[in-house]
Formats: C-alpha cells, structure tokens, sequence
C-alpha cells in the first residue's frame, strides 16, 4: 500500500508542469446496497476523491468508507474501508471511472471475538452533473477478501463482496 501510495504522489508531482492539469478535491456521501458472502448489506456510506484533472481524463486516490453496514444475517453492525487509485473521463456532463482498490479492509464484533478480513479488488462507477460542481454517482464495488484476523490470528479465506453506491458528490 505504501508503495502504492508513494507511485501516486511521485506521479501527480510529476505532473504539475503540465499547464492544462489541475488538482480537484470531490467528497461525496451515499447509501451502500449490496451482498457480503451471503449477507445482504446496507448502509451509509463516504467516498473522497484526490488527483488531478488533464483535459477529460482524471486520475487520483479513492477513499471508501462506511462504518455501519446492517448485515442481514448477522446481529452486528460491519465496517468497512477501502483505499486505491481511480483513473476515468470527465465528458461534460456525463463521467466514467475504474478504481483499482489496493486495499480493503471490513471489521465487525461477535461478543468478546474482534473480525478483520482483509483483500483487493476493483470499482467501476457512472455519474451525472447535476448542476453546478454536483454529481449523483452510481458505483459499484468487486472486492474479495482473502485474510480473515479473529483476535489478531490470520487465517485464509474466500470472501466476496458486491456492493453499490449510490451517492451524491461536489468537486471543489
């Protein structure tokens, strides 16, 4: 992730030579809907975007949170974060974006036994200009998680997450 995160950075300083770029700043707040294994999940839901605009194009890091998802089947409450790099087009009023997610991370509480699982995945996303720098964003999330900590001892396994976004987002 780290490294990751240090490509990002050298790449976008790299960047600020090119006349026609800018930096933007876009957060949004929405609802997630979706399944984690055979759980239906819903909940509120952030999202911040950070990079820069070059004519159409944009590229920059993607930050998801939500930190209480209802499971369906589950008497507790999941948390959930992902962090990686998004890339799309900007055409106008309509925009388009594919987010790789470097890394995701859910966390929930049984009783006395702590849960983390952790995995990758990707993020594909559609948006309307609403008017003004406001956008309505459908996203939707593929992540799989692979590690899975109960009270701080890994175990491997294979979970899946499919989950959308429905948020509303300004680009300051």
């Amino acid at each position: 992730m780290r490294n990751l995160l240090l490509v990002l950075t050298l790449f976008l300083s790299s960047q600020l030579a090119v006349a026609s770029s800018w930096w933007f700043f876009e957060p949004g707040i929405g609802y997630y809907q979706g399944h984690y294994n055979s759980s239906k999940i819903s909940g509120l839901g952030f999202d911040v975007k950070l990079g820069f605009n070059w004519n159409k194009l944009y590229i920059g890091a993607d930050l998801g949170y939500a930190s209480e998802l209802n499971a369906s089947s589950v008497p507790y409450d999941i948390g959930m974060n992902n962090t990686g790099l998004v890339i799309g087009y900007n055409g106008g009023g309509w925009r388009f974006w594919y987010g790789m997610v470097s890394g995701a991370t859910l966390a929930y509480k049984n009783g006395a036994n702590e849960y983390e699982a952790t995995g990758s995945g990707s993020k594909i996303g559609i948006g309307a200009k609403t008017g003004g720098n406001s956008y309505i964003n459908l996203e939707v999330n593929f992540l799989k998680y692979d590690e899975l900590s109960t009270n701080g001892t890994p175990a491997d396994v294979n979970y899946f997450m499919d989950a959308a976004l429905l948020s509303f987002s300004w680009l300051l």
